[in-house]
């Protein structure tokens, strides 16, 4: 896929697949500008790009902070003079039940998987705006379809950035602005090291974890072809579509799976 001429922001960009996600971009012709609060990291992942070629940007940056975002994006139109993609993938997860979680986590999780995306989209669209072009790719998850015990706090935050991303495309209708969103199922990498997997309903990864070269391909095809969802596994989809039309039958299941 060429992304040759194209400027993208990723967030979440200092490991997991937002790394791959960078690294995928890059070697597509994209510059890229790395955001995650890890600034070591990413300036080792950015100096590793360089050498390749290939231009990347490293900008320590905290999503829930709007100023910081804000100053994100006007680093990346200030060195690359545009900003073509959005790579919405910054996410924080803790798993327990509505009674028993911190309200730091849900306070956390609703700042940063929500709050975060949407500084980050309410600071590139002016850009977008003036420029007359532009995507914006939104990492949920298959959580956002359809929750299930101990995972409220993180799919409603997940929910929530879906709403979010549902609006967003109704209200870019007729514009050249795209806005997709992406809905893996659980990926095996660093982000279950925070998250306590044990405590993860067995339904949200009957089908395994997925692989982060996999899940990385498919955002990689979905930000050079723009779609309205995109859910992965195909077979999650089916659950989310079950659960609008026959909501009983669909809780049933999940609480059989455990």
């Amino acid at each position: 896929m060429s992304f040759a001429g194209k400027t993208a922001i990723i967030t979440g960009a200092s490991s997991g697949i937002g790394k791959l996600i960078a690294e995928g971009l890059a070697r597509g012709g994209a510059n890229v500008v790395l955001a995650a609060r890890s600034a070591e990291q990413l300036n080792e992942l950015a100096a590793a790009i360089n050498q390749t070629g290939a231009k990347a940007l490293a900008v320590a940056t905290d999503v829930s902070d709007a100023q910081a975002v804000q100053a994100l994006v006007e680093q990346a139109v200030a060195t690359f003079g545009r900003v073509d993609l959005l790579i919405n993938n910054a996410g924080y997860g803790v798993f327990d039940s509505i009674e028993q979680i911190e309200w730091k986590h849900i306070e956390g999780m609703i700042t940063v998987n929500y709050f975060g995306a949407m500084h980050c989209i309410r600071a590139v669209l002016p850009v977008m705006r003036k420029q007359n072009s532009g995507h914006i790719v939104n990492v949920a998850s298959v959580a956002g379809l359809v929750s299930t015990h101990n995972m409220g706090s993180y799919s409603a935050s997940k929910h929530a950035l879906m709403a979010a991303s549902e609006a967003l495309q109704i209200e870019l209708r007729g514009t050249p602005i795209k806005c997709s969103l992406v809905c893996p199922a659980p990926i095996a990498t660093p982000f279950f090291e925070s998250a306590d997997f044990n405590k993860m309903s067995r339904f949200a990864s009957i089908f395994g974890m997925l692989k982060p070269h996999d899940v990385t391909e498919i955002v990689l095809h979905v930000a050079a072809n723009p779609t309205t969802q995109r859910v992965i596994p195909r077979i999650y989809h089916v659950f989310g579509v079950a659960y609008r039309i026959f909501p009983a039958f669909t809780r049933w299941l999940v609480k059989m799976v455990g």
